[in-house]
């Protein structure tokens, strides 16, 4: 008795299979790229937020939260912590966002960075996750808490968003950090934005350019006010070229946008 031969597949119901698979493949894809569109989107939109919440303080106050005289700060019943004669980075009212620190006196997370987001939170002006600080009026104010109190930017889990000054410039970065020295205020941080990521947001607030404008690829992993260079590979192209790495499967960047006065 002869057995019956068992039939494959026919080219058709192969291709079929196939064009199901791209299907799926595709519709994965397209996902996470609305995923990460809306992250960026996101992202944009917190720092967005917070200029707005700046322009508002201004308005009212007559100060740039965090640096306001802490004088003033005081009559509104906001937080302060300056004192007579020991007001450098306390809120001393020269429209530069100082630390209390005699080092690294733009970028320490002590003094008026710290107090920038507390003011914003007092006034009701700040969107976001800061929790606030806990700390005695008149004295200095740190984050001891920094990973768990201050804004996380929805550009990538762990992602934090902090308040800076280099030269006479204020800014915001987001930066990825593992630790503020709770004496200091020092910052440890890790360059971990992907460079793709940085260049969309950069184009769509800037230049599109990472070493000029308002927005800038910055070295968080050496120092918030240092930024990166054209010399510079990993977030940048390199070979002089003034461009993001676009083709960077992993994170190298940090990013700096400029606080308009």
């Amino acid at each position: 008795m002869m057995k019956k031969l068992r039939k494959g597949f026919t080219l058709v119901e192969l291709a079929i299979v196939l064009v199901i698979i791209g299907l799926i493949v595709s519709s994965v894809m397209i996902g996470q790229t609305l995923v990460k569109s809306a992250s960026i989107r996101a992202a944009i939109q917190q720092i967005d937020a917070v200029q707005s919440g700046v322009n508002a303080f201004r308005s009212k106050y007559r100060g740039l939260p965090g640096d306001l005289y802490y004088g003033d700060a005081q009559s509104y019943g906001l937080s302060y912590i300056g004192a007579s004669g020991t007001t450098t980075g306390k809120g001393d009212g020269d429209g530069i966002l100082k630390s209390d620190q005699s080092t690294d006196v733009g970028i320490s997370q002590s003094g008026e960075p710290v107090l920038f987001w507390q003011h914003l939170k007092d006034s009701g002006l700040l969107q976001g996750s800061f929790a606030g600080l806990t700390y005695t009026a008149g004295t200095s104010i740190k984050v001891s808490a920094y990973l768990t109190a201050y804004n996380d930017s929805k550009i990538a889990t762990g992602q934090k968003i902090m308040a800076y000054s280099s030269g006479t410039t204020n800014y915001l970065a987001i930066t990825l950090p593992s630790a503020v020295d709770a004496t200091s205020g020092a910052v440890t941080a890790t360059d971990s934005i992907l460079p793709s990521d940085a260049s969309a947001i950069d184009a769509k607030i800037d230049d599109g350019l990472p070493t000029t404008g308002l927005v800038k690829a910055t070295k968080a992993a050496t120092s918030l006010s240092t930024f990166f260079t054209t010399s510079d590979s990993a977030c940048l192209a390199g070979s002089s070229a003034n461009a993001y790495n676009n083709t960077a499967t992993s994170g190298a960047c940090s990013i700096s946008f400029t606080l308009q006065s």
